[in-house]
């Protein structure tokens, strides 16, 4: 009798998450479409999940999501306080066959957050005081050939910055993680990597202040 109990209730348990599982999960199919959308003024922009976004300068914001029609119906662009939030619907847990494609038109950009594994090019063409990039996660953030005085750079995870071709005069980058970044500095830079993470700079900061905890390493190009 309890074997016959424990059986039913694993089998109960099972049909329960497989429901639990299917409830919210979100599979792509159907025809592959563009929306265009117009945005208010924003600063900067957060990317959740497994999305590829394409930055272009622009007079006019807008973005254009690409993907499978019931994707992209369910894709949110919203701005809250100056901030675009780039994410599927908080009630899908589980996104299937993924194609969605973000190009984010914009006259102006100071921050880029990236949680999770997807992918962000900033093409040229930006220019500001100061530009902050954060990438929580596996994702993968190129800031491109742009014009900024000041770059404040994070990596949590095993993520991967590229700043390179940003020549910003003061840098300030940290790791935590297995992370890598690479930068140009040409006045100041600011180091530290806690952590199996590497920092490679280019340029020739006259003040600098870096630091290792942990295997990383931060290291002149």
């Amino acid at each position: 009798m309890k074997k016959y109990t424990a059986l039913m209730l694993l089998s109960f348990m099972m049909l329960f998450s497989s429901c639990y599982y299917e409830r919210y999960t979100l599979r792509g199919e159907g025809e592959t479409i563009s929306e265009t959308r117009d945005l208010p003024a924003f600063r900067g922009f957060e990317a959740n999940g497994d999305i590829r976004v394409e930055v272009y300068p622009a007079t006019r914001n807008r973005v254009v999501v690409t993907g499978y029609q019931n994707l992209v119906r369910e894709f949110e662009t919203d701005v809250n306080s100056g901030l675009l939030r780039l994410q599927f619907d908080d009630e899908y847990r589980n996104i299937r066959n993924n194609n969605i494609v973000i190009r984010l038109y914009t006259s102006s950009l100071e921050s880029v957050y990236l949680n999770g594994s997807g992918d962000v090019k900033v093409h040229a063409g930006q220019e500001g005081e100061r530009i902050e990039a954060i990438v929580n996660g596996s994702g993968v953030v190129d800031l491109g050939d742009n014009v900024y005085y000041e770059a404040d750079l994070k990596v949590n995870g095993s993520g991967y910055i590229n700043s390179r071709g940003v020549e910003a005069d003061d840098v300030y980058a940290e790791i935590s993680g297995s992370g890598n970044m690479d930068l140009t500095a040409r006045r100041y830079l600011f180091g530290r990597v806690y952590g199996s993470g590497t920092i490679n700079y280019w340029g020739n900061p006259a003040e600098q202040n870096v630091s290792v905890s942990g295997s990383g390493r931060i290291r002149k190009k």
